[in-house]
């Protein structure tokens, strides 16, 4: 609709009224968001939230795909697992699919970041999908 209002509009609805309502909708998820994050840690002030945080978000949908809900889960998911993996400095790294529902892109980005992670230790990487430089740090 960001893209296309005019098509919408010309078919007779109110595009106003809809952004109005998916930024409310919005403004409630994030809100539900806010008061489970409150639920988890037992405490909210505003140095929890900075800086920091936001790009994080931006990490993970930018590793897991802007386009889809999942995909900003999914790289949540993948960028918390490497970065506890990393904290506790492994000899060995196993990854069960990196990279499943990645675009091609995404994948050689995944792929670059495995290959500067496995200079200093070995990584084993279960894959059904053909992921290109990630097969150059296959030993079989």
């Amino acid at each position: 609709m960001s893209e296309k209002g005019d098509r919408v509009r010309f078919s007779g609805y109110d595009v106003s009224n809809f952004k109005i309502f998916i930024f409310c909708l919005a403004a409630a998820i994030s809100g539900i968001g806010g008061a489970l994050f409150v639920l988890q840690v037992g405490f909210i002030s505003p140095s929890l939230i900075g800086i920091v945080p936001s790009i994080e978000m931006v990490i993970f949908a930018a590793v897991g795909g802007k386009r889809s809900f999942l995909g900003a889960v999914y790289g949540t998911l993948l960028v918390n697992t490497i970065g506890m993996l990393l904290m506790q400095e492994p000899e060995l790294m196993m990854l069960d699919e990196p990279v499943a529902g990645m675009s091609p892109a995404e994948r050689e980005q995944t792929a670059g970041l495995l290959q500067r992670i496995s200079a200093n230790r070995s990584i084993l990487v279960i894959e059904h999908v053909d992921i290109g430089r990630v097969k150059q740090l296959l030993a079989v």
